[in-house]
């Protein structure tokens, strides 16, 4: 994956966050106080952006920014 397209799925993560957080491919989700809310909105984001339905047990097993950026393969 490129880092314009890692660079793009970071700025849906700050957005489903709705506030600006310093974070790298390896922080723990739970860190940066991420929820059902903000992975609901990261997956709509992802729809939207990439036009690809990441799958909610996927989403369920993400632990960190890594797992959300690999779980994005639109």
């Amino acid at each position: 994956m490129d880092q314009e397209k890692v660079d793009q799925i970071f700025g849906l993560i700050e957005e489903s966050l709705d506030e600006d957080h310093a974070f790298q491919m390896e922080t723990i989700l739970e860190d940066i106080e991420w929820d059902s809310i903000a992975a609901l909105t990261f997956m709509s984001l992802v729809d939207e952006s990439f036009n690809y339905a990441i799958p909610p047990d996927v989403m369920e097993d993400a632990k960190t920014i890594e797992d959300l950026v690999n779980a994005v393969k639109g």
